[in-house]
């Protein structure tokens, strides 16, 4: 799944709902961590990363860096929660 917000809606938590969302219905069926491709410099997306994840590792590829971040227990739905 991809995650992109219009300029024009940014900065209103709209990014942090769908992502809190995608994680929680990522753990619902088992998903324990998610990967993501982000510009060096987007530090909005990094911050929203750390948000729903606990970051594992991150390798920098030129101008842009892969993610892979642990779902975060909050994000996970009450169940599935250790």
């Amino acid at each position: 799944a991809a995650l992109m917000v219009a300029d024009e809606w940014q900065g209103i938590g709209i990014g942090t709902a769908l992502a809190r969302r995608l994680a929680a219905d990522a753990a619902a069926v088992g998903i324990s961590r998610v990967h993501a491709l982000i510009g060096g410099e987007n530090r909005t997306s990094h911050a929203l990363m750390r948000s729903v994840t606990r970051i594992v590792s991150r390798l920098f590829e030129g101008a842009d860096v892969h993610v892979v971040g642990e779902i975060s227990e909050r994000c996970r739905p009450m169940a599935t929660r250790s």
